[in-house]
């Protein structure tokens, strides 16, 4: 009986992910998933914010989050862009946008790890490093104000995602 119980729990798993949930698609038209990110975009460098889009939003989607970390910094994890509050009717992130131009589509920005509300590109200390970027399709705008700290944004935001994905880039010092 037992196996029988888990069986069918494991035949109706499928069932129950949400399809929106394997859907969102971000890209960049500079650089492909896993390929190595153009110093223009690296903090000593030009420190220009990449493009990013998006597409196959959720229906219910009222506004999204877009988060950029290093995974591989020697501090654990480093956050270099914490966007929220965009609006579901904006599908894209020109090159180069900066805080202030977003601000006028409503959108807020969190405090990175620099310790500003803005894009900081890579800048890592050794080595080749990840940088993930995550968008988040959430189901309400977040009662956070600007600068708000990367916890902070993530716990308000964590019950409220509709669909996620990330692109990856890559960046060596």
């Amino acid at each position: 009986m037992k196996k029988a119980i888990l069986l069918l729990m494991i035949a109706t798993m499928p069932m129950m992910i949400n399809s929106q949930e394997l859907s969102l698609i971000l890209q960049s038209n500079d650089f492909k998933a896993s390929s190595p990110i153009p110093l223009q975009h690296a903090h000593l460098h030009g420190n220009i914010s990449p493009h990013f889009a998006w597409s196959n939003i959720p229906a219910n989607t009222v506004s999204f989050a877009f988060i950029c970390h290093d995974p591989d910094a020697p501090s654990g994890n480093f956050i270099h862009w914490i966007l929220f509050n965009i609006p579901a009717s904006m599908h894209e992130l020109p090159q180069g946008i900066s805080t202030q131009q977003l601000r006028k589509f409503g959108v807020q920005a969190g405090e990175n790890d620099f310790g500003r509300a803005q894009y900081d590109g890579p800048q890592p200390p050794s080595g080749k490093h990840r940088y993930i970027f995550t968008l988040y399709a959430l189901d309400s705008s977040l009662p956070l104000k600007d600068m708000a700290a990367y916890q902070d944004v993530m716990k308000a935001l964590s019950s409220h995602i509709i669909a996620s994905c990330s692109l990856i880039g890559t960046f060596s010092a």
